[in-house]
């Protein structure tokens, strides 16, 4: 059985737990190959644009991987580097499917909706893991709780599900994983900054 290839990106944001949780749940999955892609790092608040370098490793790495659905982790002021790199991987796979969570597309989703396939509004941890299952498996996804779909230029706005009330239920971040990538100063590493 083939792997079905999932990337999370994260922007700015090495201590990005969000992704660094999702990350060993999407693993679990069987036939699930989950990587995260740390797209540069925000430190004391000096924030510098992706070089054209940086965007080239980008989307080498994206060719590499191959995957049929890419997660983008977007604060507000790194939206318009995801729409960037959203057009940089449709480029070169229009079929993968893209979907963006985080603040930004819950506070501002009206900025987002014509830039994805799909949009996670609120806690993305268990609707990531329905959505990653039946995309594997070929099954109807337009329902989902907490994503908001396109489907036919529209968008299917699904209702939001509970919060998650138990904490202990979600895993540790992952750190040091052999499928992270981290992208800054134009090179890729695999040396999770975080545990040096």
């Amino acid at each position: 059985m083939n792997e079905f290839n999932i990337v999370l990106v994260g922007l700015y944001r090495y201590v990005n737990f969000n992704l660094r949780i999702m990350h060993p749940l999407l693993k679990n999955i069987n036939g699930v190959k989950s990587h995260i892609i740390f797209f540069k790092n925000c430190e004391m608040n000096e924030f510098n644009p992706p070089t054209d370098w940086e965007e080239k490793l980008f989307v080498k790495l994206i060719k590499e991987l191959n995957p049929k659905l890419v997660g983008f982790s977007v604060l507000s002021p790194y939206a318009l580097i995801a729409r960037r790199l959203t057009k940089l991987i449709k480029n070169i796979n229009p079929s993968c499917l893209v979907i963006w969570g985080g603040i930004h597309p819950t506070i501002a989703s009206e900025d987002c909706i014509n830039d994805v396939d799909m949009l996670c509004m609120g806690e993305g941890e268990e609707a990531i893991q329905e959505l990653a299952r039946n995309l594997k498996d070929n099954k109807p996804y337009q329902s989902i709780k907490n994503l908001w779909i396109k489907n036919s230029g529209c968008f299917i706005k699904n209702p939001m599900r509970p919060l998650v009330q138990n904490l202990d239920s979600l895993p540790f971040p992952s750190y040091g994983e052999d499928s992270f990538y981290f992208i800054d100063s134009n090179k890729i590493t695999k040396k999770d900054p975080l545990l040096l």
